[in-house]
Formats: C-alpha cells, sequence, structure tokens
C-alpha cells in the first residue's frame, strides 16, 4: 500500500436538514397518510393538486410528536399556497403529435 491510499478519509455524511422522519409504529397517521399517497398516485405525482392532503398528514405527524413543528409557509404549505391547483398541462403532447428533434432551432432559409 501507498501513503496515499492509507490517508483517504471516509466521506463526511451530514445528518437530514429537518432532523428525523420517524416511523409512525402506532399508526396514527396512516389513514392520512394513504390518502395523500393515493392523491399522489391518481394524478400522475402530482404534489401541487394534493397540497391540502399533504398539509392534512403533516399536521397529524406534528401533532402526535412525528415531526417537528413547523409554520406552513417554510413548508411551501401556506394559506395562500394551498388552492387546490388545476390538472397539469400534458406533457407528453410532443410524443402524441410527433416532432423533429432541433427543428425548433433550424434556422429559416431568407427569401
Amino acid at each position: 500500500m501507498t501513503s496515499h491510499s492509507m490517508r483517504n478519509k471516509a466521506p463526511l455524511v451530514l445528518p437530514p436538514e429537518k432532523g428525523s422522519f420517524p416511523l409512525d409504529r402506532e399508526q396514527a397517521c396512516s389513514e392520512k397518510g394513504s390518502i395523500y399517497r393515493t392523491c399522489l398516485r391518481d394524478h400522475n405525482n402530482s404534489s401541487s393538486i394534493c397540497r391540502q392532503k399533504a398539509r392534512d398528514y403533516f399536521e397529524c405527524r406534528m401533532d402526535h410528536g412525528l415531526m417537528q413543528r413547523e409554520p406552513w409557509d417554510k413548508l411551501g404549505l401556506g394559506d395562500d399556497q394551498i388552492e387546490e391547483k388545476s390538472a397539469p398541462i400534458d406533457v407528453h403532447t410532443k410524443e402524441q403529435t410527433g416532432w423533429v428533434a432541433g427543428a425548433k432551432y433550424r434556422q429559416r432559409p431568407s427569401s
């Protein structure tokens, strides 16, 4: 072994920003969590549509000591941010109608 390889240190591991996220062993919030996950699954993982359900779930976790209490605005779930959003625009439109790669960057010939 070389002296260089002996000096390598293990990478620095940092704890999560918000601390731990304890398991809900007593299942105090399992119903609200299930409702939130179902909403995400039904809306193609669009969290903006499921904000109220996320807020209900996090509120339950905070009430049962499973999550540190935070202001809703800091979590992105403030009263002005909670309004139910309309369904997102279909991102697969190009796949359905077809396209040519780079066509929007192509210079049109001048006449």
